[in-house]
């Protein structure tokens, strides 16, 4: 049977009382729309499926907060960013485990992960393996991002790639 809380009560004909499930939730929210517009980014875009996208995900002046060491923080800087991973990293691939809209911020919750096989920033390729997790935040505006803020784990991708050691200094304060 179903509860209350997830119904609510119509007067029916007469003194009847009928229960009716509650309305669902509507699937064009802003909320939902902005992480549609956020997975459609991850799909089409950070996996490299379908660049050609880009004008219709990203706005024009597009701002990146969090721009990859010597690419520019504008639309192009984002497609310099995915050439390089996708160059770096044939088989680039960032999953949305998680993912949360407040109006016009998406929050996603990702794992990223890749193989070295060319050089990626100066660094001669390895053939190793890394995964990372990543907290990419996005302000979408108008069904495109216009921002974009990310914390990611460099340091746990280089030491995967074999590029740092695993020893801290020791007495470091």
């Amino acid at each position: 049977m179903e509860s209350l809380s997830q119904s609510y009560l119509t007067p029916g004909a007469g003194a009847e009382i009928s229960i009716q499930p509650a309305p669902a939730a509507r699937p064009d929210s802003i909320n939902e729309r902005n992480k549609e517009v956020a997975r459609r980014i991850w799909r089409e875009l950070v996996n490299g499926e379908c660049l050609e996208n880009l004008h219709e995900l990203v706005s024009d002046d597009f701002v990146d907060h969090a721009p990859l060491p010597g690419t520019t923080n504008d639309v192009n800087g984002l497609l310099q960013r995915l050439h390089v991973l996708h160059s770096a990293f044939p088989d680039f691939r960032s999953t949305i485990a998680h993912i949360v809209a407040e109006n016009d911020k998406v929050v996603a919750f990702v794992e990223s992960s890749g193989t070295h096989r060319s050089s990626f920033a100066g660094l001669p390729p390895t053939g190793r393996h890394f995964t990372i997790q990543e907290a990419q935040v996005l302000r979408i505006k108008d069904g495109k991002m216009v921002e974009h803020w990310q914390v990611a784990d460099l340091f746990g991708m280089l030491k995967q790639l074999g590029l740092v050691g695993s020893d801290f200094p020791q007495g470091a304060s």
